[in-house]
């Protein structure tokens, strides 16, 4: 049941899926917060350009989302198409291959 709310608090855009707390170059702290269904990429830009990150701080910060939200399991490791199925088939972080098969195949 507590699972379920918070997956409802996560698509109604309450709780992010993904919360960092980053140093920023003026020595505090500020948090980066990923919801459901933004774009990685929008999110470091628009937060590198808010707090003053130059290219290289940026590049470092979207590698660290994106690894992030791989090892969360927000995105999937590998995405591959199904002959004849409209749902590609994904692995995610931690996924065991028969497993993540089964589940799919349950789908």
């Amino acid at each position: 049941m507590v699972s379920g709310v918070i997956n409802v608090l996560k698509k109604d855009r309450i709780v992010p899926v993904l919360s960092l707390d980053i140093s920023v170059p003026d020595g505090s702290k500020s948090q980066l917060q990923l919801f459901l269904g933004d774009s990685e990429s929008e999110v470091v830009a628009a937060f590198a350009e808010a707090h003053k990150l130059n290219p290289q701080q940026a590049e470092s910060l979207a590698v660290q989302v994106h690894e992030r939200a791989l090892f969360h399991r927000l995105k999937p490791l590998a995405e591959l198409p199904v002959a004849g199925e409209s749902k590609p088939f994904q692995m995610f972080h931690g996924d065991v291959l028969s497993e993540a098969v089964g589940r799919y195949a349950e789908e």
